[in-house]
């Protein structure tokens, strides 16, 4: 996104899974496991070891910003050929691809 910029609202709005990887302002977001690493949830686990209990999952949304590049300058090339079939292959809205 940060090269070839955002996708269409009309794919946004239409597609199954964009709840797993947009927000409802539409940033791109990952899920990290908040467990790991937390000295706290390693003595949990030591209690509930033998009880076959499973420790709460703690997650948190990280908002992802991408990168703001121009795909010429990330190419390194001047043959606009390539450039122009770079380009077209990499449009995000398939009715312009």
């Amino acid at each position: 996104m940060g090269i070839v910029g955002p996708f269409p609202d009309w794919m946004l709005e239409k597609g199954r899974l964009v709840n797993n990887f947009f927000t409802q302002e539409r940033l791109i977001y990952i899920e990290v496991n908040e467990n790991s690493g937390n000295n706290n949830s390693n003595a949990f686990n030591s209690l509930i070891k033998n009880q076959n209990v499973k420790p709460p999952k703690q997650t948190k949304r990280h908002i992802l910003v991408p990168k703001r590049s121009q795909l010429r300058r990330r190419l390194k090339t001047n043959d606009e050929g390539f450039y122009d079939f770079i380009r077209s292959l990499l449009e995000i809205d398939p009715n312009l691809r």
